[in-house]
């Protein structure tokens, strides 16, 4: 379907708001993207976050430049539709070593764009030893997924205390909102650590895009009751 009609269903199911892929949109023009985020408001929708996936860890600097240069885009594509943050890179992979050094090099790079946009660059599930301790911004920060954490054999509760000071963002799978992981456990620490982002929810996977509604629904739902119960001044 069309991210106008995606849109369109989003503002049935009661969310605040809606994360896009680039890959989504049909141009980066800007008459286009201030349509995107007209049809998001008159649903009182707000673009959450941009999802983007950079590699600033390839071997070849060229490369690398070239990942920049559409993170760049991508920085002023989230402003123009109003996001707070735009994911710029997955943590898997950045562990120490030349990969992690050239990915450092990179996100300071973007820093003084990220600054003149107003948009926060996000990195999801770093690893303990990886690019925060390089890179020390308010303009980059976290994606938290504990699903994704627990899936790959890591402590979603050890990742989460690691990156709670720098945390922008969460992200949760509709299936472990009831499990594996204890939601009332992160949300609670989340809620005692004042935080105020988005927490996005990942799902609507069903044979039909009606059961995929009605399963982002149930998943609502849930998000609510646990942000009633530790969030109940939101």
């Amino acid at each position: 379907m069309t991210l106008l009609k995606w849109i369109a269903l989003a503002g049935q199911i009661e969310v605040d708001g809606i994360e896009v892929d680039p890959r989504f949109l049909e141009s980066f023009e800007s008459a286009y993207l201030r349509r995107v985020r007209q049809e998001a408001a008159a649903r009182s929708l707000k673009v959450a976050m941009v999802a983007h996936a950079s590699d600033f860890s390839l071997p070849d600097p060229a490369a690398r430049a070239e990942e920049v240069r559409k993170a760049r885009k991508i920085l002023q594509v989230t402003a123009e539709l109003g996001g707070r943050c735009c994911r710029v890179l997955g943590g898997q992979g950045l562990g120490a070593g030349p990969g992690l050094a050239g990915a450092v090099d990179c996100v300071l790079e973007l820093l003084p764009y990220a600054e003149s946009t107003s948009v926060v660059m996000v990195v999801e599930n770093p690893p303990a030893e990886g690019i925060l301790e390089g890179v020390k911004s308010p303009w980059f920060k976290v994606q938290y997924d504990p699903s994704k954490a627990a899936a790959a054999g890591e402590d979603p509760y050890g990742l989460l205390e690691r990156v709670l000071p720098r945390l922008a963002a969460v992200r949760v799978a509709d299936r472990c909102l009831e499990g594996p992981v204890d939601g009332d456990r992160i949300f609670s620490r989340m809620a005692g650590a004042g935080f105020d982002g988005w927490v996005v929810l990942e799902g609507g996977a069903a044979k039909t895009v009606e059961l995929g509604l009605e399963g982002f629904r149930q998943g609502v739902r849930l998000l609510r009751a646990r942000f009633a119960r530790h969030f109940p001044k939101a």
